[in-house]
């Protein structure tokens, strides 16, 4: 879980190691301002990129938010880019990447 700063056009990087046999990984990646827009790049343990969101793409509206699950993951280090597209001098935002 974490909550950080950042500008437009700046990429910020986390990640997060699901262990074999996790069944789903949940995704959350929240900015509390639907003016502003943030996307967030999902990148598999083997390096393929398994999704690029933008805010409206998972609720068809601008919500400032992100959430998705990844069914049965690959096991192992699964990176995650956030991007400040639209961003008005500093933006806040949560991020949390958890397995079950």
């Amino acid at each position: 879980m974490c909550l950080l700063f950042y500008t437009a056009g700046e990429t910020n990087h986390h990640s997060a190691n699901v262990p074999p046999a996790s069944s789903t990984l949940f995704v959350n990646l929240n900015w509390f301002i639907p003016q502003q827009s943030l996307t967030l790049k999902i990148i598999s343990p083997s390096g393929s990129t398994y999704a690029y969101y933008h805010d409206t793409d998972l609720g068809g509206g601008k919500d400032a938010q992100i959430r998705t699950r990844i069914s049965s993951p690959e096991a192992g280090m699964w990176r995650f880019q956030v991007y400040g597209e639209e961003v008005q001098d500093t933006q806040s935002y949560f991020f949390e990447a958890a397995t079950e």
